[in-house]
């Protein structure tokens, strides 16, 4: 799903992907990855956790978690990719 939407990601043999966000941070005008997981969070019920929380260098990346059955985490995934397409269209 993260391929297809052509997304740039690092995913390992873990539960988390880590996906750069930065062109839909920059035209949805906001600051960096927190205020990305607040509109998500907010608008299409999509939990994240934000790169900065981690470090400086992880601002315009966010961490997700794909640890729960399959099914729901694709679904989570297309909700994901559809609050980042919405910010491009704002």
């Amino acid at each position: 799903e993260l391929e297809a939407a052509g997304l740039k990601f690092i995913m390992g043999d873990g539960y988390y992907a880590f996906v750069d966000c930065t062109p839909y941070i920059e035209a949805g005008g906001l600051k960096d990855s927190e205020d990305l997981l607040t509109y998500l969070g907010e608008e299409y019920g999509v939990a994240i956790v934000a790169g900065v929380y981690f470090s400086p260098a992880g601002a315009n990346w966010i961490r997700f978690s794909y640890a729960l059955p399959p099914e729901t985490t694709e679904k989570a995934v297309r909700r994901f990719v559809e609050g980042l397409r919405s910010l491009r269209k704002g």
